[in-house]
Parts: C-alpha cells; sequence; structure tokens
C-alpha cells in the first residue's frame, strides 16, 4: 500500500481516506509502521493541498481541523508502537485547554496516559481538568 500511495501525485492523494485507514490500522494494532507512514503522507499533502470544492467555508479554518485530525492519527501511531514522549509531542498539537471540547474521551485519554508515561502529567492537568468541567473525561 506504501508503495502505491508513495508514487501517486498529491493531487491524487486523498488526506482524509489515508488518515481514516492510518487511525483503523493503528486502533486495532496492524501494520502500525505502516499506518504512521500514511499518515505522515497524509500531513506532506494537507500542507500544499488547495481548497477543495467540497469546503464551502473558510480553507484556513478546515484546514486547521483537519491538521488536527491527523495529528490525533499520528499520535495514535506513536503511542501504539510505545512512542510515548512523541506521540506526547504529537497529541499536544491536538489538545490544549481551548480545543477539549473538539475531541473525544478516548482521545484526552490517551493523551493523559501518554503525559503520565513521560513524566508530564502536571504539564497535563490543564487539560484533564478542562476535560472534566466539559464532560469530556473517560467514565
Amino acid at each position: 500500500m506504501m508503495a502505491f500511495v508513495g508514487q501517486q501525485p498529491d493531487s491524487f492523494v486523498d488526506a482524509g481516506m489515508l488518515n481514516t485507514i492510518a487511525f483503523k490500522m493503528a486502533d486495532e494494532r496492524r501494520s502500525v509502521p505502516e499506518a504512521e507512514l500514511l499518515t505522515k503522507r497524509a500531513l506532506a499533502v494537507l500542507k500544499t493541498q488547495a481548497k477543495p470544492t467540497d469546503v464551502s467555508g473558510d480553507w484556513t479554518t478546515e484546514k486547521q481541523n483537519r491538521q488536527r485530525q491527523l495529528m490525533n492519527t499520528y499520535a495514535r501511531t506513536l503511542e501504539q508502537q510505545g512512542k510515548y514522549a512523541e506521540a506526547y509531542t504529537a497529541y499536544q498539537e491536538v489538545l490544549t485547554p481551548d480545543t477539549v471540547n473538539e475531541n473525544d474521551p478516548q482521545t484526552i485519554e490517551r493523551y493523559f496516559q501518554c503525559a503520565l508515561r513521560t513524566n508530564h502529567g502536571s504539564e497535563a492537568l490543564p487539560v484533564v481538568e478542562e476535560a472534566v468541567q466539559l464532560d469530556k473525561a473517560t467514565k
């Protein structure tokens, strides 16, 4: 799969589709290193992507949302490979106290687990506290 995706010009690559495939692979622990590479490819494509015709609103805002989704997948691929420090750094691009409401409880939990495993628990507390306040914490 990677060979095929790698040969395609950016204009033929659907970053959202790669993200969906990569997250599923990572979540199921199937070919996680390949999932990481798929996500990196999707991130590279997104950087240069022109506004798609199906986006009617502000492309800058939409692009930031897509970037966060891809970084969430990237963090998940790193986490599933035991690269907790790298995953924590990637999750920091996904989660801030201001973006907690835009994330699901599982992402917040994975972020906090990576923070704890890398001795960054106290740094992650503002996000966790906001998640609890917004009822976005896992039960």
